[in-house]
This record gives structure tokens, C-alpha cells and sequence, in this order.
């Protein structure tokens, strides 16, 4: 049932974008421009940064340094939370590597 809720909310909700990570595809996700990002080890520090929400299914091997595109965007990943056994968020900054 989860998974059909998920299903139908990424179908409504995200848009695909390139994964360049282990396993590299075309996924869907969602992207946020902006989203709060709370440094670990650094008491109230935060940031805004934008982030992907993705299911986990999709990523397994997601890891800091991976890269999405998104609308001919390079991003490459900062951090990651997992927000349930469905889904994962994850950190974004622009990189700078040229796309190919």
C-alpha cells in the first residue's frame, strides 16, 4: 500500500533527472531550489541549500560526492538523510565538473 502511495506521489510531484552515481539512470525526484540544512557538529548552524527527494529504492548506493543533473544542472550530493525505509533526501551543491 505504501508503495503505491509513493508510486503515485512521485508520478504527481517529481520531475526525472540524471543519476551519474553507481548505477547511473534517469529517475524520478524532487527538487527543491531551497531547502534547510542543519550542520552536523556545528550547533546552530543552517543553510540553505537545494535538495532531491528520491525513493531509496531508486539509489541504493547513493553516497556523498555522487552526481545529479537536473535541468542541465550539475549537483553533486553533501549530505544525505533518510527520511524512511521509502524515502531518501538528499544535500545538493552546484559542480563545477563540465557536463559531457
Amino acid at each position: 500500500m505504501v508503495r503505491d502511495d509513493l508510486e503515485v506521489f512521485f508520478s504527481d510531484f517529481a520531475r526525472e533527472v540524471e543519476y551519474r552515481g553507481e548505477g547511473a539512470k534517469r529517475l524520478p525526484a524532487i527538487f527543491r531550489t531551497k531547502s534547510d540544512l542543519v550542520l552536523e557538529g556545528m550547533s546552530g548552524v543552517e543553510s540553505s541549500v537545494p535538495a532531491l527527494l528520491v525513493k531509496r529504492e531508486d539509489v541504493p548506493h547513493l553516497q556523498v560526492g555522487d552526481i545529479f543533473v537536473v535541468d542541465d544542472v550539475s549537483y553533486s550530493v553533501i549530505q544525505i538523510e533518510y527520511e524512511n525505509e521509502y524515502i531518501l533526501k538528499a544535500y545538493l551543491s552546484k559542480d563545477k565538473r563540465p557536463l559531457f
